[in-house]
């Protein structure tokens, strides 16, 4: 009698012992790898953008709504170069300043805070910019957490293509002391110190959201920021 082997024969046991293993193994790494984000800065600084393109979710700037209200983000995973961050469910804000007094809810320790500044904007927004930025420091008081040691912060220049035709020959470090010299940071604790050292100006990220080669840096500094 002829037999016909199984085309598809089960996997062995070892196998699925093995898979099991290696599928938890990636589950607990992303369980003690979870951070929490916040995205914040002045109306149509890219927030929205900002997290759709982390998220892998960015269709392109015509698909980009503007945020009316405070929206809940949901949590997504990260992958560069083969490391894994899981980032958990934080808030998509608008820019108005009544959102302002909710930044407390997304400041904990280990939250990695983004700013945006847009650099088209800096004149009209730059007493906004340094009062928001007095009032992340003062959360970050109230709860007993250091900015810089209990809670990552960046400030991130938005609109960079929209500045540099505007400012031809001009490059990424001109965009970083142009908003240096726009905001004024002596009254911000925690920043009037160190505004002007090279650590304050690699706290400045120059960026146009829409173009991918800049989110590679923004994966980058959420991998290693462990």
């Amino acid at each position: 009698m002829l037999i016909i082997a199984d085309p598809c024969p089960p996997p062995p046991i070892f196998d699925i012992l093995f898979r099991i293993i290696g599928f938890w193994k990636q589950n607990r790494k992303l369980r003690k790898s979870a951070c929490t984000i916040a995205i914040l800065g002045s109306k149509g600084a890219g927030k929205t953008t900002l997290w759709q393109q982390l998220s892998n979710r960015y269709k392109g700037k015509d698909e980009v709504r503007p945020t009316l209200y405070t929206e809940d983000t949901d949590e997504f995973i990260i992958n560069y170069n083969g490391e894994l961050r899981r980032v958990l469910k934080s808030k998509d804000y608008n820019g108005d300043d009544n959102a302002v007094s909710s930044y407390k809810d997304v400041i904990q320790k280990g939250t990695f805070i983004f700013y945006l500044i847009d650099l088209t904007t800096l004149e009209e927004n730059k007493e906004e910019t340094a009062a928001r930025l007095q009032r992340i420091i003062i959360d970050c008081e109230m709860k007993n957490l250091k900015i810089f040691e209990d809670v990552g912060l960046h400030l991130v220049a938005t609109h960079y293509n929209e500045w540099k035709e505007k400012n031809q020959g001009k490059c990424e470090q001109d965009a970083k002391q142009e908003l240096l010299s726009h905001i004024d940071f002596d009254d911000i604790n925690g920043l009037n110190k160190i505004k002007n050292s090279k650590k304050f100006l690699d706290l400045i990220i120059v960026a146009e959201l829409s173009d991918n080669i800049y989110i590679e840096n923004f994966y980058e500094l959420i991998i290693l920021n462990k």
